[in-house]
């Protein structure tokens, strides 16, 4: 099965490029100088050419595109390491209100976000250490809670969240304006400083609400965490290819860097992560287009893969410029530091990527030859791979990823795939284990 783009949105994705071909790394060190939250003239720029309202429809001043178009800008905002709320504003907010809110809620609230007037961000789960408080009157809400360290939290203007539970559970949007804002002294990701938002009593436009706010909040997080994985992939890309460069071109004992064998083993692993990657998102954007029913599964394994690509690449683009690579100037941390924050959000605590194996393993939709998540423990993935029609849990075939990238302690050290099939002896160990599902009791390895 060969999954891509047609020829007319990559057509588009080449005109995307025009306006970010300008987004050098080492201007984006200077404009850090600024202090500002985003860089406002690339923002006012695609406004103007109407970048940021592909997936809006016409009569809310978009141009109707489809969401599979913020799949390509989502990867290459994420190549040009833009420091811009592209994801945050266009991919999670607007598609958010495209999906939950009725015609009269998309005329007010879409235009603003077409054509850059308004920046939005989506409150997921994992910004609320307690859950949001919610007072009803008459039809709309009032909340009483604390986001904590938001994305583009410094310039978000409006936001989308699901609050409550049960019936009462409900998809609101909130204006920022009035709300009191915490900005963080040293943020992890300098291109899209974060802020906690405190809301004391702040009126809320609900959406939707009962027991369709769920599902629904469900689809706009398995989105926006598709297009995030995108953009991962994108940086990962980028980061590859700037590392690949640099080896061709350093010398040393009178020949590139990248000829010696060390390096070779490394860009290979790197390459295969990042195709690894590629191959999940296309999948995603696949599932996007054509299969609603398997999103969910496909944005889950597209966010895990982009996760651990992007922080690979990141760290192997500063080992492989040595000294220089951890200079501010240079500007590679910006990669190490946006790979390290994506890796927690958005949603990365959210129900939605916690898997059951006896409801995967019981779903007849998944082709061959995918990738398929059997469990979801404290820590760790299992997968197997699917050879025709046999569903494999052999020894040979499994992939144990360690998912310390989805562990709020940022510093721990991230641990990558190991092919187990190579260790028989160990997974023999494991056997018993995997047969059962219990993915709880193989946290010791």
């Amino acid at each position: 099965m060969k999954l891509s783009f047609d020829s007319e949105l990559e057509g588009l994705r080449e005109e995307f490029r025009r306006p970010l071909a300008d987004v050098a790394l080492s201007a984006t060190v200077e404009w850090l100088r600024t202090g500002q939250p985003m860089d406002r003239s690339l923002w006012s720029r695609l406004a103007e050419l109407g970048w940021l309202a592909t997936a809006i429809a016409p009569e809310q001043g978009g141009s109707g595109v489809g969401e599979l178009m913020l799949c390509l800008q989502a990867e290459e905002v994420g190549r040009a390491l833009a420091p811009i709320p592209f994801v945050a504003s266009s991919g999670g907010y607007g598609v958010g209100v495209q999906i939950a809110g009725d015609s009269e809620a998309r005329d007010t609230l879409l235009p603003s976000i077409a054509d850059g007037s308004a920046i939005g961000v989506l409150l997921t789960s994992d910004c609320w250490r307690e859950a949001p408080r919610a007072t009803w009157s008459a039809g709309r809400a009032r909340v009483d809670g604390v986001a904590h360290s938001v994305p583009d939290g410094v310039a978000a203007s409006v936001a989308l969240a699901c609050i409550g539970a049960g019936e009462d559970t409900a998809i609101v949007q909130l204006d920022l304006a009035r709300v009191e804002r915490v900005v963080a002294a040293e943020p992890l990701d300098l291109l899209h400083p974060c802020a906690t938002l405190r809301f004391d009593g702040s009126e809320a436009r609900v959406l939707v609400r009962g027991a369709a706010a769920a599902s629904t909040w469900g689809d706009v997080v398995d989105r926006y965490a598709l297009f995030t994985a995108f953009e991962q992939m994108g940086a990962a890309a980028a980061a590859l290819e700037i590392a690949r460069q640099h080896a061709l071109q350093r010398y040393a004992f009178g020949r590139p860097i990248g000829s010696f064998q060390g390096l070779k083993h490394s860009f290979a692993d790197l390459f295969a992560a990042v195709d690894l990657a590629r191959s999940n998102c296309l999948y995603g954007a696949a599932a996007l287009n054509s299969a609603p029913a398997a999103l969910h599964e496909a944005a889950c394994v597209a966010r895990i893969s982009a996760t651990d690509a992007f922080r690979r690449c990141a760290r192997g683009l500063m080992q492989m410029h040595g000294a220089q690579g951890v200079t501010w100037d240079a500007g590679f941390h910006l990669y190490y530091r946006r790979a390290q924050a994506l890796a927690g959000h958005p949603g990365a605590f959210h129900g939605d990527f916690h898997f059951r194996a006896s409801e995967i393993l019981a779903d007849d939709r998944f082709p061959a030859f995918q990738l398929l998540p059997l469990g979801f423990g404290e820590r760790i993935v299992i997968f197997e791979v699917e050879f025709g029609n046999r569903r494999c849990v052999q020894s040979d075939d499994v992939i144990l990823h360690r998912l310390d990238a989805f562990v709020p302690n940022r510093d721990r050290r991230s641990q990558h795939f190991e092919i187990l099939g190579r260790e028989i002896d160990r997974l023999r160990k494991l056997r018993k284990h995997l047969e059962e599902f219990r993915v709880g009791s193989l946290r010791g390895f």
